[in-house]
Protein backbone atom coordinates (compact mmCIF):
# COMPACT_ATOMS: atom_id res chain seq x y z
CA UNK A 1 0.00 0.00 0.00
CA UNK A 2 2.99 2.21 0.38
CA UNK A 3 2.90 3.20 -3.50
CA UNK A 4 -0.57 4.62 -2.90
CA UNK A 5 -1.80 8.08 -2.62
CA UNK A 6 -4.76 10.54 -2.10
CA UNK A 7 -4.19 13.52 -4.24
CA UNK A 8 -5.49 16.78 -3.38
CA UNK A 9 -7.16 19.21 -5.89
CA UNK A 10 -3.99 21.17 -6.76
CA UNK A 11 -2.36 17.65 -7.44
CA UNK A 12 -4.72 16.65 -9.50
CA UNK A 13 -4.32 19.98 -11.61
CA UNK A 14 -1.04 19.54 -11.94
CA UNK A 15 -0.85 15.91 -12.89
CA UNK A 16 -2.39 16.56 -16.60
CA UNK A 17 0.74 18.72 -17.01
CA UNK A 18 2.83 15.48 -17.06
CA UNK A 19 2.10 14.66 -20.54
CA UNK A 20 5.30 13.70 -22.37
CA UNK A 21 4.14 16.02 -24.97
CA UNK A 22 1.50 18.95 -23.97
CA UNK A 23 -1.48 18.53 -21.32
CA UNK A 24 -3.90 16.09 -22.57
CA UNK A 25 -2.34 14.67 -25.37
CA UNK A 26 -1.30 11.11 -24.69
CA UNK A 27 -0.66 8.18 -26.61
CA UNK A 28 -3.29 5.07 -25.91
CA UNK A 29 -2.38 1.20 -26.84
CA UNK A 30 -4.69 0.12 -29.13
CA UNK A 31 -5.08 -3.23 -30.88
CA UNK A 32 -6.78 -4.89 -34.03
CA UNK A 33 -8.82 -7.13 -32.46
CA UNK A 34 -12.46 -6.08 -32.08
CA UNK A 35 -14.25 -8.47 -29.30
CA UNK A 36 -16.54 -6.48 -27.30
CA UNK A 37 -14.96 -5.47 -24.33
CA UNK A 38 -17.65 -4.40 -22.08
CA UNK A 39 -21.48 -5.23 -22.42
CA UNK A 40 -20.88 -7.97 -25.17
CA UNK A 41 -25.01 -7.94 -25.40
CA UNK A 42 -25.49 -4.17 -26.76
CA UNK A 43 -24.66 -4.67 -30.91
CA UNK A 44 -21.94 -2.13 -32.29
CA UNK A 45 -19.26 -2.32 -34.83
CA UNK A 46 -16.84 0.04 -36.23
CA UNK A 47 -18.49 0.03 -39.65
CA UNK A 48 -21.37 2.23 -37.94
CA UNK A 49 -19.55 4.64 -36.02
CA UNK A 50 -19.58 8.07 -37.67
CA UNK A 51 -16.53 9.04 -39.97
CA UNK A 52 -15.65 11.89 -38.28
CA UNK A 53 -15.05 10.08 -34.55
CA UNK A 54 -13.18 7.09 -36.43
CA UNK A 55 -10.91 10.08 -37.26
CA UNK A 56 -10.87 12.06 -33.93
CA UNK A 57 -10.53 8.81 -32.45
CA UNK A 58 -7.26 8.10 -34.37
CA UNK A 59 -5.48 11.46 -33.41
CA UNK A 60 -6.55 10.94 -29.81
CA UNK A 61 -4.94 7.56 -29.25
CA UNK A 62 -1.67 8.53 -31.24
CA UNK A 63 -1.52 11.86 -29.23
CA UNK A 64 -2.28 14.36 -31.92
CA UNK A 65 -5.33 15.02 -29.78
CA UNK A 66 -6.28 15.96 -26.67
CA UNK A 67 -8.36 13.97 -24.24
CA UNK A 68 -10.94 13.53 -22.71
CA UNK A 69 -13.06 12.93 -24.98
CA UNK A 70 -16.55 14.75 -24.59
CA UNK A 71 -19.33 13.06 -26.91
CA UNK A 72 -22.22 14.41 -26.93
CA UNK A 73 -25.98 14.87 -28.65
CA UNK A 74 -29.28 14.69 -28.84
CA UNK A 75 -30.83 11.26 -27.31
CA UNK A 76 -30.67 8.26 -29.78
CA UNK A 77 -27.64 9.16 -32.15
CA UNK A 78 -25.78 5.92 -30.85
CA UNK A 79 -22.99 7.61 -28.65
CA UNK A 80 -22.99 4.61 -25.85
CA UNK A 81 -22.77 2.47 -28.96
CA UNK A 82 -19.99 4.27 -31.05
CA UNK A 83 -18.05 4.66 -27.43
CA UNK A 84 -18.21 0.86 -27.11
CA UNK A 85 -16.90 0.06 -30.89
CA UNK A 86 -14.26 2.35 -30.58
CA UNK A 87 -13.09 1.07 -26.74
CA UNK A 88 -13.31 -2.55 -28.45
CA UNK A 89 -10.06 -1.44 -30.21
CA UNK A 90 -8.28 -0.78 -26.98
CA UNK A 91 -6.49 -2.70 -24.78
CA UNK A 92 -8.30 -2.33 -21.42
CA UNK A 93 -11.46 -0.26 -21.46
CA UNK A 94 -13.82 -0.33 -18.37
CA UNK A 95 -17.48 1.52 -19.10
CA UNK A 96 -19.78 2.75 -16.27
CA UNK A 97 -22.86 4.74 -16.23
CA UNK A 98 -23.38 7.68 -13.54
CA UNK A 99 -26.18 5.61 -11.94
CA UNK A 100 -23.80 2.40 -11.51
CA UNK A 101 -21.01 4.76 -9.65
CA UNK A 102 -24.05 5.94 -6.75
CA UNK A 103 -25.15 2.61 -6.63
CA UNK A 104 -21.60 1.40 -6.19
CA UNK A 105 -21.18 4.30 -3.93
CA UNK A 106 -24.65 2.87 -1.75
CA UNK A 107 -23.83 -0.53 -1.52
CA UNK A 108 -20.48 -1.00 0.57
CA UNK A 109 -19.70 -4.55 -0.94
CA UNK A 110 -19.22 -3.13 -4.22
CA UNK A 111 -15.90 -1.24 -4.99
CA UNK A 112 -15.53 1.61 -6.60
CA UNK A 113 -12.97 1.83 -9.90
CA UNK A 114 -10.51 3.79 -7.64
CA UNK A 115 -11.17 1.88 -4.34
CA UNK A 116 -9.03 -0.32 -2.77
CA UNK A 117 -9.69 -2.35 -0.01
CA UNK A 118 -12.44 -0.31 0.85
CA UNK A 119 -10.96 3.11 0.30
CA UNK A 120 -10.72 6.03 -1.88
CA UNK A 121 -6.78 5.68 -3.41
CA UNK A 122 -5.14 6.33 -6.75
CA UNK A 123 -1.97 4.68 -8.12
CA UNK A 124 -0.04 7.15 -10.65
CA UNK A 125 0.68 5.58 -13.65
CA UNK A 126 3.19 7.70 -16.44
CA UNK A 127 1.58 5.73 -19.19
CA UNK A 128 -2.54 5.01 -19.36
CA UNK A 129 -2.89 1.53 -20.71
CA UNK A 130 -6.28 1.76 -21.19
CA UNK A 131 -9.38 4.38 -21.45
CA UNK A 132 -12.49 4.92 -19.35
CA UNK A 133 -15.84 5.39 -20.03
CA UNK A 134 -18.33 7.06 -18.40
CA UNK A 135 -22.21 7.55 -19.56
CA UNK A 136 -24.95 9.04 -19.10
CA UNK A 137 -23.64 12.87 -17.36
CA UNK A 138 -26.31 15.52 -16.72
CA UNK A 139 -28.93 12.57 -16.10
CA UNK A 140 -31.06 13.55 -13.12
CA UNK A 141 -30.85 11.01 -10.28
CA UNK A 142 -33.64 8.55 -9.22
CA UNK A 143 -34.63 9.86 -6.23
CA UNK A 144 -34.60 13.72 -7.12
CA UNK A 145 -33.06 14.36 -3.68
CA UNK A 146 -30.85 16.82 -2.81
CA UNK A 147 -28.04 14.23 -0.87
CA UNK A 148 -28.53 12.12 -4.31
CA UNK A 149 -27.67 15.07 -6.80
CA UNK A 150 -24.87 16.16 -4.42
CA UNK A 151 -23.37 12.27 -4.40
CA UNK A 152 -23.91 12.51 -8.09
CA UNK A 153 -21.62 15.43 -8.70
CA UNK A 154 -18.85 14.49 -6.22
CA UNK A 155 -18.70 10.73 -8.07
CA UNK A 156 -18.32 12.59 -11.09
CA UNK A 157 -15.88 14.68 -9.60
CA UNK A 158 -14.08 11.61 -8.23
CA UNK A 159 -13.76 10.17 -11.78
CA UNK A 160 -12.34 12.76 -13.51
CA UNK A 161 -9.66 12.85 -10.48
CA UNK A 162 -9.15 9.33 -10.92
CA UNK A 163 -8.57 9.45 -14.38
CA UNK A 164 -5.86 12.55 -14.50
CA UNK A 165 -3.73 10.86 -11.67
CA UNK A 166 -3.95 7.52 -12.79
CA UNK A 167 -4.09 8.20 -16.67
CA UNK A 168 -3.30 11.58 -17.54
CA UNK A 169 -6.72 12.29 -18.21
CA UNK A 170 -7.54 9.80 -20.50
CA UNK A 171 -11.47 9.16 -20.75
CA UNK A 172 -14.37 9.38 -22.77
CA UNK A 173 -17.34 11.22 -21.10
CA UNK A 174 -20.66 10.56 -22.97
CA UNK A 175 -23.58 13.24 -22.64
CA UNK A 176 -26.49 14.58 -23.74
CA UNK A 177 -26.13 17.85 -22.77
CA UNK A 178 -23.72 20.53 -25.07
CA UNK A 179 -20.35 21.77 -23.51
CA UNK A 180 -22.88 25.18 -22.33
CA UNK A 181 -25.21 23.11 -21.16
CA UNK A 182 -23.23 20.63 -19.27
CA UNK A 183 -21.59 23.95 -17.13
CA UNK A 184 -24.60 24.78 -16.55
CA UNK A 185 -25.70 21.49 -14.79
CA UNK A 186 -22.29 20.75 -12.56
CA UNK A 187 -20.46 23.25 -10.96
CA UNK A 188 -16.81 24.68 -12.45
CA UNK A 189 -14.83 21.85 -10.64
CA UNK A 190 -16.41 18.80 -12.80
CA UNK A 191 -16.88 20.99 -15.82
CA UNK A 192 -13.15 22.24 -16.70
CA UNK A 193 -12.31 18.40 -15.77
CA UNK A 194 -14.78 17.15 -18.01
CA UNK A 195 -14.65 19.73 -20.57
CA UNK A 196 -10.83 20.09 -21.02
CA UNK A 197 -9.71 18.05 -23.39
CA UNK A 198 -11.54 17.36 -27.26
CA UNK A 199 -15.97 17.53 -28.14
CA UNK A 200 -17.48 15.44 -30.43
CA UNK A 201 -21.12 15.96 -31.02
CA UNK A 202 -23.02 12.94 -32.75
CA UNK A 203 -25.92 13.89 -35.12
CA UNK A 204 -28.29 12.56 -37.27
CA UNK A 205 -31.51 10.72 -36.97
CA UNK A 206 -32.50 9.24 -33.61
CA UNK A 207 -31.02 5.68 -34.42
CA UNK A 208 -33.57 4.17 -31.81
CA UNK A 209 -36.83 5.41 -34.06
CA UNK A 210 -35.45 4.47 -36.91
CA UNK A 211 -34.48 0.89 -36.15
CA UNK A 212 -31.27 1.26 -36.34
CA UNK A 213 -28.73 -1.02 -33.48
Amino acid sequence: MENLKIPTDEAVASLVNQSPTEPGKVRVPTRKATEPQVKPGLTRTMETVDDGLKSLFRTLTSGESRWPLYLWGEPGRGKTCAALALCDRCVHAPYWTVRELIERELNPERQLPWQVGGQRYYVHHSEPQGIAVLDELGETPATGKHWTERLHSELVKAFADWRISTALGVAIYISNLSPEQFRGHYDGRIASRVLSGTWYELRGVDRRMAGVG
